[in-house]
C-alpha cells in the first residue's frame, strides 16, 4: 500500500467516521501518480 492508498483507505475513512472536516458540497481528490511530471489540477504540465 502506498501513501495515497493509505490515506484514502485508512486516514480519510477514520476522519469521515469522526465527522472531522465535513463541509457541505466539498470534494476530496486523490493524488495522481504520473510519469515524473508535475501537473496542475487541470492536468497541464508544470515547469
Amino acid at each position: 500500500m502506498n501513501e495515497a492508498e493509505t490515506r484514502a483507505e485508512l486516514i480519510d475513512l477514520a476522519l469521515k467516521e469522526a465527522d472531522w472536516g465535513a463541509v457541505g458540497a466539498s470534494r476530496v481528490r486523490r493524488e495522481m501518480i504520473t510519469l515524473g511530471q508535475l501537473q496542475d489540477v487541470a492536468g497541464k504540465e508544470v515547469a
